[in-house]
């Protein structure tokens, strides 16, 4: 991206989890019911309309739209995906600061050509919506069935389904507003379950074997290893960094265990 010679807004608005995500204080605001106040729990709620048509498995039938995609549109939204255009104030988003019309020619407006773009407009990768009918944060959509349906098409085709990637339009763009791509089998423990042992195995295999004193430091041993998988037994104080762990299970008497990604049992 090309820097400005003159500040663009005087303000970015980011969403409360957009802001947290490149460490700015934006505490979450939002209640169970909607409304917002100091204290809320969360950065957004998303809603699923009864009346339409969604199917929540997949491949999904030609009458009906795709719920996971319609989901995971919103709460790209939520992390903070999306324009100042149709909101109210002239501060712009992030989204914004990466909307060209040509190279070297930004377009901040809700007329003529906007496309997605990280070099400074030389690549276009994906047009932005200029149809008031929809989020001019959304992507442009061809008619129905649309060759590229992506998650943020402003508008959806039924029997057509996508997801996002780290190399889709959504992927690129959360990654430049400044979010980070994790590896999901790999995200690091945050529990170890008592009386348990990770016996759920797709291909066991042993990383490295300490004495640790307690649970707790077998889990930071652990997870400074990158370990997918945790065990430590509590008569012999032996601990051991694992992969290949895919869930938890009770039983085994003496042994503390934890998977990533995956939440201890109450």
């Amino acid at each position: 991206m090309s820097l400005p010679t003159s500040p663009l807004s005087a303000n970015v608005g980011v969403s409360s989890a957009n802001g947290r995500a490149v460490e700015l204080n934006t505490p979450p605001t939002m209640s169970a019911n909607g409304t917002t106040s100091n204290g809320g729990p969360y950065d957004g709620i998303v809603t699923l309309n009864s009346t339409v048509g969604l199917q929540f498995n997949r491949p999904t039938s030609a009458t009906n739209y795709d719920a996971q995609m319609a989901t995971e549109h919103e709460i790209d939204e939520i992390l903070g995906l999306g324009s100042h255009l149709g909101s109210s104030g002239s501060d712009l988003h992030p989204q914004d600061l990466f909307s060209w019309s040509s190279p070297g020619v930004r377009n901040l407006a809700s007329s003529g050509v906007r496309y997605f773009s990280i070099n400074g407009g030389s690549t276009n990768i994906v047009n932005f919506n200029q149809n008031s009918a929809g989020d001019f944060g959304d992507w442009q959509s061809p008619p129905c069935p649309q060759a590229n349906q992506f998650v943020q098409n402003a508008f959806a085709c039924a029997g057509q389904f996508s997801d996002i990637t780290a190399t889709s339009p959504e992927g690129i763009s959360l990654d430049v507003i400044g979010y980070n791509l994790v590896n999901s089998a790999n995200i690091g423990m945050s529990c170890m379950q008592p009386n348990s042992a990770t016996r759920c195995y797709s291909n066991y295999s042993q990383l490295a074997s300490v004495f640790q004193s307690n649970a707790g430091a077998c889990l930071n041993y652990c997870n400074s290893n990158n370990a997918e998988a945790c065990e430590w037994n509590s008569i012999s104080g032996q601990c051991y960094a694992e992969s290949g762990a895919t869930c938890l299970e009770d039983g085994v008497n003496g042994w503390y265990a934890g998977v990533s990604g995956v939440s201890c049992s109450p």
